[in-house]
């Protein structure tokens, strides 16, 4: 004997809920809040952080270049003996 109704049933059981992906069920403050707090610590810190140090090394750079490129232009114009004397003197005064 063939069931007179052949087709399956899709209703599911009272006990089986469905899942999805999202934020479903919390304050939507709470998502603009979580999403901003994501942008400042993956991007604007990190991005600061670089900032600054490429900062400090540029300008430590201009201020190591400023002092030595006198004493380079020095030492193609001096011996290294009359070179040696100025800078002994420099020190002791």
């Amino acid at each position: 004997m063939q069931p007179e109704n052949d087709s399956v049933s899709l209703e599911q059981p009272d006990y089986i809920s469905e899942m999805a992906c999202g934020s479903y069920g919390i304050i939507e403050n709470f998502e603009t809040i979580y999403s901003a707090c994501v942008v400042v610590c993956c991007y604007l810190l990190p991005l600061t952080v670089i900032t600054v140090n490429y900062s400090r090394i540029g300008i430590f750079l201009v201020k190591v270049s400023v002092l030595l490129l006198p004493l380079l232009l020095l030492r193609l114009l001096m011996s290294s003996s009359q070179l040696f004397s100025l800078l002994f003197e420099a020190v002791l005064t």
